[in-house]
């Protein structure tokens, strides 16, 4: 038990406690002096990119189609005072298992939000009404979450990789690229090409601006990391695209559904194992990929894994619903005959069977020693901090339930949709 308590524990450091991640081998200030600082690596590509690649606009990059001017349902359900107006159901209660705790969060949170939100808002052009829409998405809340104790340099790197990740992500599901999977899978060969360099040099810059983005988070990433967490990221990464590009070419038949396909698919699209790979980035983690390939660490993944996608589709459901996006399981159940309440409580059910599974996959964890048990650990909290993360996250921004998104969490209760 023990370990277990370890791992769902809440630990808040007072201030002449070093903080726990500091146990890990983590780069020294003094051997990340050489080098280009993070700050001249965003600027060596943001630069080279305005310079080779001439523009008559700016690129957009979707950003409407985060939250939109038009009230979510949530807005349109709620009364003055928080009060209810129209027929409604509830959420699952999500909060539960290790998600009951509140989150501890990365002291550099409100100046690296406001450097990496600023940043994206350069680069990408947006309007005062676009930016604010980004703003309002608070996407370095998920990753203060994810790695609360990492340092200033890691914490914005993974801040700027959630910014990019949204504004790559949303055109697959719910823009342009949702049913053109050919030039889907292009600028997926683009984006993954740029991480065959580890410099600038000799680098041809792409016409796509959420392209050299990206490659400003790799080139931070791989001069502070491990060969083994480059390759992950790499993997991961590569899984993450090709699972958009196959989501671009599906159809699912709810009369044929297979629920284990799904969630192999969805897996590779909630972009969750490219954030673990930056988790042993954020710390300094070197493990080994034999350690990592154990049977009990491949199931955490899988378990935080699905579990963020259960959570994702279970709270982005009446958003996607609006704008006609059917890749959602809650969605699937209905269209399967199922009410709106019995589609959340199936929901429900797989994620209290991914909790249970989760503590017998901890329990069988083997011990390889100090040095690499307290990594594993560290790892493994991470692994839990996608799930904490994504949920708090789900709940603190408007991208979902607009500006009754407090009430929402309040109440757990949502309109019945038609």
């Amino acid at each position: 038990m023990g370990s277990t308590e370890t791992m769902i524990a809440h630990e808040s450091h007072s201030k002449d406690q070093a903080p726990a991640c500091e146990i890990m081998l983590r780069n020294s200030e003094a051997s990340r002096l050489g080098g280009s600082t993070p700050q001249k690596l965003i600027h060596e590509v943001v630069v080279k990119y305005k310079a080779s690649v001439p523009r008559e606009e700016p690129h957009q990059a979707n950003a409407s189609s985060h939250e939109e001017d038009v009230p979510s349902p949530a807005d349109k359900a709620y009364g003055e005072n928080g009060t209810v107006r129209q027929q409604m159901v509830y959420l699952p209660d999500m909060f539960v298992s290790f998600c009951s705790i509140p989150p501890a969060m990365n002291k550099h949170y409100d100046q690296i939000k406001i450097d990496s939100d600023t940043f994206i808002r350069a680069v990408f052009g947006f309007n005062e009404r676009e930016s604010k829409v980004h703003i309002m998405g608070d996407f370095p809340y998920l990753g203060a979450i994810l790695v609360p104790d990492a340092g200033p340099d890691e914490f914005r790197n993974v801040c700027d990789w959630l910014n990019w990740a949204f504004d790559f992500d949303d055109p697959f599901d719910e823009g342009e690229l949702r049913d053109r999977p050919e030039e889907a899978k292009k600028l997926v060969d683009n984006l993954l090409a740029t991480m065959e360099a580890t410099s600038m040099e000799g680098v041809v810059v792409s016409e796509n601006i959420l392209v050299e983005v990206f490659r400003s988070v790799w080139l931070r990433l791989a001069r502070d990391s491990s060969k083994e967490t480059q390759r992950r990221f790499r993997g991961s990464m590569t899984d993450y695209c090709n699972g958009l590009v196959q989501q671009t070419e599906a159809c699912i038949d709810p009369n044929n559904f297979d629920l284990n396909g799904y969630l192999a698919t969805r897996c590779q699209t909630i972009a969750a194992y490219p954030l673990y790979a930056m988790v042993e980035y954020c710390y300094g983690i070197a493990i080994s990929d034999e350690v990592i390939a154990c049977k009990s660490i491949q199931t955490i993944q899988r378990l935080s894994t699905e579990l963020t996608v259960l959570q994702n589709d279970v709270l982005s459901y009446h958003k996607e619903k609006r704008l006609g996006f059917e890749h959602n399981l809650i969605s699937i159940y209905i269209r399967q005959g199922k009410t709106q309440t019995e589609a959340y409580d199936c929901v429900d059910q797989l994620m209290k069977d991914r909790y249970r599974d989760w503590y017998i996959a901890l329990a069988e964890l083997p011990m390889w020693g100090e040095d690499v048990d307290k990594q594993v650990q560290v790892y493994i909290q991470g692994c839990r901090n996608m799930v904490v993360a994504n949920l708090n996250w789900s709940f603190k921004t408007e991208r979902y339930f607009g500006r009754e998104h407090w009430n929402v969490r309040r109440t757990r209760i949502v309109p019945f949709m038609e």
